[in-house]
This record gives structure tokens, sequence and C-alpha cells, in this order.
């Protein structure tokens, strides 16, 4: 249960009563992070949070286990919500799919956020006092590159080598690679690896194809099964709350007649705050050469720490948005004005 995955997310993404939901899952706290760039560097004085898998996995199975079944076939029908454990027909009034990132194609153009990690344990106590958000003073591969690094403890670190690609493939023998050198260089050489994680994230340029929910359906995808994921960061759990508190499910009395519109009306309410950030998207993937992304980025951690929250946490005001377009990033202007419609289909770079 709960795979090979690190959860991450800002305090500020989180109202408090979603915060409550979660102050029992956080494996690891911060008080501050960096960001690094060729130009300049960065503090940031907020919180940051991680949960790792195998905690999440213990504290639920504490918390639950009596209504917890593992390791079964399952087969759901998204039209009637009907469920199929193990060939057998298991009676919902409403099935509820938090499997994770689906198969289906959400837009017609993607790009993607991946990464290869490693949990790493030192032989001797590394200075653990700064996490790296985003490291980008690495020589750029494949788009933008930064890494990306956790101090657990002394000794324990997970670092992970990032790429804003074009496509989702992963070379893994080539990113080790330049991942063991990055730690080698910056931390210490004598480690070992006591886990890896990977993977690719679909960042989508373009307005949703698939309709995800009706207004009266017995089935409800939530999280990444629906495609709720920041556009730009591909940050999952904020997302996630935010859905879960729509719907009522942090409620005492939920309504399981009234999740469905409720959850159609989230939707559709997300699906225009995120237009921007998939504008965002484009000009970064569309607009832009791979190897200016990382000039874009830098710029925009120029910007105000209460704006750079509000994006992550994927609600900024109309005169935010203003200041991010104003930028002038280092894109041709025709180029990025034909980035504009969601419609558009455009080569990379």
């Amino acid at each position: 249960m709960a795979g090979n995955h690190t959860w991450c997310f800002h305090r500020s993404d989180l109202t408090t009563d979603e915060m409550s939901l979660l102050r029992d899952l956080v494996s690891h706290r911060w008080n501050s992070y960096f960001v690094a760039f060729p130009q300049h560097q960065r503090h940031f004085t907020s919180d940051y949070m991680a949960i790792e898998s195998q905690d999440f996995a213990k504290k639920l199975m504490a918390m639950y286990c009596d209504s917890i079944s593992l390791n079964h076939a399952i087969e759901v029908n998204k039209e009637t919500g009907k469920l199929t454990l193990n060939g057998n027909v298991i009676e919902a009034d409403l099935t509820i799919d938090a499997r994770g990132w689906c198969n289906e194609k959400i837009s017609a153009q993607r790009a993607y956020q991946k990464f290869v990690g490693w949990e790493v344990e030192f032989s001797r106590d590394i200075d653990n006092s700064s996490v790296f958000l985003m490291d980008a003073r690495v020589e750029q591969f494949d788009g933008y590159r930064f890494l990306y690094t956790l101090p657990y403890s002394q000794r324990r670190f997970l670092v992970e080598d990032t790429y804003y690609s074009n496509d989702g493939e992963i070379n893994f023998a080539a990113i080790e690679k330049r991942l063991r050198k990055y730690i080698e260089t910056n931390y210490d050489k004598d480690f070992k690896i006591l886990r890896k994680e990977f993977g690719s994230l679909p960042l989508e340029l373009g307005e949703p194809v698939t309709q995800f929910a009706n207004s009266s359906s017995r089935y409800i995808a939530i999280g990444t099964q629906a495609g709720m994921a920041h556009p730009t960061t591909g940050y999952s759990l904020p997302s996630l709350l935010q859905q879960l508190s729509a719907l009522g499910l942090t409620e005492k009395n939920f309504d399981i007649l009234k999740a469905a519109q409720r959850n159609f009306n989230h939707l559709a309410v997300v699906k225009n705050q995120q237009s921007f950030f998939r504008l965002l998207n484009r000009m970064l993937f569309l607009a832009s050469q791979p190897e200016q992304r990382v000039q874009i980025m830098d710029r925009f951690y120029t910007l105000p720490e209460p704006l750079i929250q509000n994006f992550y946490r994927g609600k900024l005001s109309s005169l935010e948005k203003f200041k991010i377009l104003a930028l002038k990033p280092p894109v041709p202007l025709f180029k990025a004005m034909r980035c504009l419609s969601e419609r558009t289909q455009l080569h990379y770079g």
C-alpha cells in the first residue's frame, strides 16, 4: 500500500482544515528552503513538508487495519460505479477511485516533469540545514534540469535529478550517472543507496478533452486519477485535499447524493483556474528553446514570496498573473502570441 513515493507540499498550499487531515501523516517538516540558479540563490522562509510512503502505509494500517483490503484484482465501471473485487461484485452506493495517474490522455498535448531519485545514507554526518527545492546550477540536459534535495537527517538524504522535458522517456543510465556525480560533488562520495524512486508526470498544455465527472454519477475519481494536479509543478497532494474538501468528504455528515454534483462543480472551477497555468506551460515548452527554460525559471523566482506561495497553491489573483507575464522571458513574441489559445497546436521550441 502507498507504493514507492514521496509526497511533498508547502504549508501555505493548504487551509487549516486541510492541514488537520495530514498533520499526523507528515514524516518531515522544514521551516525554510532554497532555490539556486546560475544568476542568483534565494532563501524562502516558509514551511515545507514531506510524507514518506512507508510511513503513510504504516500509519494508515494502524488507524484503519480492519477496513483495508490489499492485493486484489480491481475492475471499476466508470459509467455505473460498479466495483468488482477478484471477480466478485461489491455493492456500493458510491465508488471513489484514488488509484493515481490514469492511463487516459487528458489533453491533446503534454509535456513532462520526469525524475530519478535516490534515498541515500552517508557514512558520516552531513550538513542538513539546507533544503533545495531547485538547484539549477548544473549542466542543462533534456530541457530544464534541476536537483531536488531533502535532508531527512544528518546522514539520510533524498536527492532527485529532475527534468522539465518534451517527452516522458527516462534514460536511467545517464540520469543516475549525473545524480551520483551531483551527490559526490556536493555532499560525500561514501554513501549507500537505500531506495530508488522515479516518475514521469504529465504536464498538460491544452484544455482537457476528457470529461472525468458528471453531476449524477455513482463513480467519482479523485486526485491524479481525475487529473487533479498542479499543471505546472506536478504537485498533487494539495489538489487532492482541495477536492476532498469540495466533495464534503471531510465533513461529518457526508452526503452521497450531493457528492457527484459537488465534484462536478469543483472540477469546472478548477478547469478554469488551471487555464493560466496551462498557458505558462505552453510558453515554457512550445514558445521557448529548451536551453532557455532555466532563464525563465530563474526570473520567476525573483518574484515576491507571497506570489510564489499562491502560484504553488494554484490560486493567483489577476494582478499576480500580470506580474508573472510581465517578467519578459526570453521567448520570441510571435511564438508567445501563438500560445495564447489552448487549442493552438505548435511544435516544440
